[in-house]
């Protein structure tokens, strides 16, 4: 497991820059964020956790890994798409995963490493499937890019507001304001929402 380098620095700025998030950090240090460093992996995770809760994403990737076994693309290809389907997977994701997996080893990863985080999003959503909260988990877990901020992450809203005293579903404004304090360490900023919202740390 890797620990992004900037990870001291990044809880340093952040409390000083915000009490509030200050004492979440105080609440819930350790462990860090940590990275596995498999990108396909993380990508897959992400898919099945589109757009349904933590607790049905878990099972459901759970059920997958175990008739996966191991998340590579050369494993996920060989898996039949009822078999996938049966773990809960929906039709789509099931066509995302088999499409991703067919066509990652012909990607360039090499140069992913050396664009920036916008370009690099850009690059990850031409995969069909794959969006902008799918891409920024890839930054975030793969490739541990330090200003990481998925405004469209409910956990990630949820918190804002708990935290910061906010209306139930409040203009995404008000967030970007809020977040626009951490930079350039937001994706520290997150994953402390995150541990705010659940205690379990998060790991893709």
């Amino acid at each position: 497991m890797h620990t992004p380098e900037y990870w001291l620095e990044a809880k340093a700025h952040l409390h000083r820059v915000d009490s509030r998030i200050s004492d979440v950090i105080s609440r819930f240090e350790n462990p860090p964020l940590r990275s596995k460093r498999r990108p396909f992996e993380t990508l897959c995770n992400a898919i099945v956790g589109q757009q349904i809760s933590a607790t049905a994403a878990a099972a459901i990737w759970g059920r997958a890994t175990a008739v996966v076994c191991v998340w590579t693309p050369e494993r996920v290809a060989q898996v039949e798409f009822e078999k996938l389907r049966s773990t809960g997977l929906s039709n789509r994701k099931v066509e995302y995963l088999l499409g991703i997996a067919e066509v990652w080893s012909s990607l360039p990863h090499d140069e992913f490493e050396l664009l920036d985080d916008d370009a690099l999003r850009k690059e990850l959503c031409r995969l069909r499937g794959v969006g902008p909260w799918s891409a920024n988990m890839l930054l975030l877990f793969s490739y541990l890019r330090p200003d990481v901020f998925p405004i469209k992450d409910i956990g990630v809203i949820r918190a804002m507001e708990r935290l910061y005293d906010l209306p139930r579903n409040v203009d995404s404004g008000v967030l970007i304001q809020i977040a626009d304090t951490w930079r350039p360490f937001r994706s520290a900023a997150t994953w402390y929402l995150w541990r705010l919202i659940d205690s379990d740390p998060v790991l893709y």
